[in-house]
C-alpha cells in the first residue's frame, strides 16, 4: 500500500486525545486501513499523489466525532458503516484543506509542505476535486439518497463559506453576524454533519440525532474561534501549518473584527493601511494592541458560549455510551483555548 507507512503518523497524533476507548483505536486502525486501500481506487497516474495528501490528514477529528455521535457497540455492520463514513468525510475535508491552503498560500501542513507548494496550484486544485469525487463514488456506493444529498450540500455550503469570507477581504463591512455566518458554513458545518450523519448511522432517535448535531455546530463554531486566534499567538513549529495567512489576506477573522470596532476613525484608518501591505508577519506585530484592548479576552467569551451551548445539548441524553467521549472532546478543545489564552 502506497500510504502504510503513515498509518502509525495517523494513530499517533490521536493519542494526543487522551483516554481513548479500545473500540475507537479499532475503530481508527480500520479506518486508516480502509483508506490505504482507497488510494488504488485512484488512477495510477496520481496515486502517489493521493499517498502525500493523506500523510497531511491530522487528528481525524470529523470520523472520530461521527464515531463517538453513533457509537455501535456490538454491531459490527454499523461500525463498518461508519468507516465508510468516516473515510468520505475525511476525504471532504483534506479537500478543503487543498483548497484552503493554496487560497491562503500556506507553505505547511502538519509540518509538511501543502499540495500547492509542492506540486503546484493546478495540481492542487484538481487533486483537492479527485478527493471529492471518490467521496461521492464511496456515498453513492454505501448510503441512501438522503445521506448522499446532505454530503452534497455540505459541500456546496463550504465551498459558500469559503467564497464568501474571500470576497470580504479588505472590506470594512464585514460584521460579527456575517463571521458567524461564515463560520458555521465553512467549518461548523462539516463537525455538525458528521455528527448528525454518526448517530444516523447508528439508528439512533431522532431527538439524539438533533442533540449531537446542535453539538458539532457549537463545537465546530468554538473550534474556529480558537484557530483564529491561534493564528495571532500560536507557534508555527507547534501547530505545524503557516501561520498569520488570514491576516496576510486581510481577512476579518473574529480578533481582527473585535480589534476594528474598539478604534476611533483614525485608528481604524492605519489598520486598513496596514491590512493593505499585511503579510504573515503582520499578526504578531499586531498583538500588543490586541493586548491593549482585551481582544484575545473578548474572543475567549464568543469560545466560552459556544463550547457551554455545545454542552447543554447533550445534557438531556447523559445516558447514551457515546456522550462521555463527546463532553471529553469538548473539554480537550477547553483545554486548548485555555492553554492558548495563557502562552
Amino acid at each position: 500500500m502506497l500510504v502504510s507507512k503513515d498509518r502509525t503518523l495517523h494513530l499517533n497524533h490521536l493519542m494526543d486525545f487522551k483516554n481513548f476507548p479500545e473500540s475507537l483505536r479499532n475503530h481508527m486502525a480500520s479506518l486508516s486501513c480502509f483508506i490505504e486501500e482507497q488510494v488504488n481506487e485512484f488512477e495510477p497516474e496520481i496515486r502517489e499523489l493521493i499517498a502525500y495528501s493523506l500523510a497531511n490528514t491530522g487528528k481525524r477529528i470529523r470520523p472520530i466525532l461521527a464515531f463517538y455521535s453513533g457509537w455501535p457497540e456490538s454491531n459490527t455492520a454499523a461500525a463498518q458503516r461508519l468507516v465508510y463514513l468516516g473515510t468520505i468525510i475525511e476525504f471532504i475535508h483534506l479537500a478543503t484543506l487543498i483548497h484552503d491552503d493554496l487560497i491562503d498560500e500556506a507553505a505547511l501542513r502538519h509540518n509538511r509542505s501543502t499540495v500547492h507548494s509542492r506540486y503546484g496550484a493546478s495540481v492542487a486544485v484538481l487533486l483537492g476535486d479527485a478527493l471529492l469525487s471518490q467521496s461521492l463514488v464511496l456515498a453513492t456506493s454505501h448510503f441512501s439518497l438522503d445521506t448522499c444529498r446532505t454530503l452534497l450540500c455540505t459541500i456546496r455550503k463550504i465551498c459558500a463559506g469559503e467564497i464568501s469570507q474571500t470576497l470580504q477581504e479588505k472590506t470594512t463591512s464585514f460584521n460579527l453576524e456575517e463571521y458567524y455566518r461564515s463560520i458555521h458554513l465553512k467549518t461548523a458545518e462539516l463537525l455538525e454533519v458528521s455528527c448528525k450523519l454518526g448517530a444516523q448511522t447508528c439508528e439512533h432517535h431522532p431527538d439524539y440525532v438533533a442533540a449531537v448535531s446542535r453539538f458539532g455546530h457549537h463545537l465546530g463554531m468554538a473550534y474556529q474561534i480558537l484557530d483564529d486566534l491561534i493564528d495571532f499567538v500560536g507557534n508555527e513549529k507547534q501547530v505545524g501549518k503557516t501561520l498569520g495567512t488570514d491576516l496576510a489576506k486581510a481577512k476579518f477573522t473574529l480578533p481582527l473584527l473585535l480589534l476594528f470596532e474598539k478604534l476611533n476613525a483614525p485608528q481604524k484608518k492605519d489598520l486598513l493601511t496596514t491590512l493593505k501591505e499585511a503579510d504573515t508577519n503582520t499578526a504578531k506585530q499586531l498583538i500588543p494592541l490586541m493586548n491593549k484592548y482585551q481582544i484575545f479576552e473578548e474572543a475567549g467569551l464568543h469560545f466560552q458560549r459556544q463550547i457551554d451551548a455545545a454542552e447543554l445539548a447533550l445534557a438531556p441524553f447523559q445516558d447514551y455510551p457515546g456522550i462521555p467521549y463527546l463532553k471529553e472532546f469538548s473539554r480537550l478543545i477547553r483545554g486548548k483555548m485555555s492553554q492558548t489564552l495563557t502562552n
